[in-house]
């Protein structure tokens, strides 16, 4: 969720991972760089930049949880799909 602004408060998903993993953050302290992030299918959103964003919970529905372990510091180089 998205802090409140102007337009609103929104849930934002993104179609890539590459973007979605700038917002990713270790799963706990000293975990050695596991990450976590789900796969969602939004069901009722509006397309936004090159985002999809909703107001509500209710119109996402969780399909996978991927935790994962990666090199970070070449990962705007990399394309994950």
């Amino acid at each position: 969720m998205a802090k409140p602004n102007f337009a609103g408060q929104y849930l934002w998903f993104s179609p890539r991972a590459s973007y979605v993993q700038k917002y990713t953050g270790p799963l706990k302290p000293h975990d050695d760089g596991f990450r976590a992030m789900f796969v969602m299918s939004v069901i009722f959103g509006k397309h936004y930049l090159k985002s999809i964003i909703t107001e509500y919970e209710e119109n996402v529905l969780p399909k996978y949880l991927i935790i994962y372990k990666g090199n970070f510091e070449n990962f705007e180089k990399q394309e994950i799909l």
